[in-house]
């Protein structure tokens, strides 16, 4: 027979510890984010076109919004994609209520955005990014999340790895 006993020493041990390590995550967090554009500031209404060519405005219009910046030769967000992307199927149909959009950075060509988007057999239309839009909202590193309310104004921004349930929640 095998005897567990778990000591207050132990426990407290082990709060300690999970409590540094929340504490490390938040702080990587903090310097992640450290660079992007403050909460509560309101963004302009913009313009893109996506791969076909079609004209996507993000404006002003009762929708909560994220924003999913992204660079095809970027590993994290290559991983990160289905999330997005799954999100995007899902909700849609409730496009009233959410705009949910993919921008594509540094990347060398269209073409590369093609090939990547039908390898991974992406729905979300990509958008076509430039260095105006990058400047915007101060990208520096991808993926880079930036979640805007009803009108354009930061409420939460992140950048690497986040799961979908992650996202779904900050909506």
């Amino acid at each position: 027979m095998i005897n567990i006993s778990i000591t207050g020493k132990k426990i407290r041990r082990w709060s300690i510890e999970i409590i540094i390590l929340l504490a490390i995550i938040y702080a990587v967090s903090l310097f992640q984010t450290k660079d992007h554009v403050n909460k509560g500031k309101i963004i302009q209404d913009f313009t893109l076109f996506d791969l076909k060519s079609q004209k996507h405005e993000i404006k002003t219009n009762n929708k909560k919004k994220l924003l999913y910046f992204w660079a095809p030769w970027c590993s994290i967000c290559k991983i990160n994609f289905s999330n997005i992307d799954n999100i995007y199927r899902k909700y849609q149909n409730q496009s009233q209520k959410f705009q949910i959009v993919s921008i594509a950075l540094s990347y060398q060509t269209q073409n590369e955005l093609e090939n990547f988007s039908q390898r991974k057999k992406i729905t979300i239309p990509i958008l076509l990014g430039n260095n105006e839009i990058s400047s915007l909202f101060n990208i520096t590193a991808f993926p880079t999340i930036y979640y805007l309310d009803e009108n354009n104004k930061v409420v939460n921004s992140l950048s690497g790895y986040t799961t979908e349930i992650g996202m779904w929640l900050r909506l």
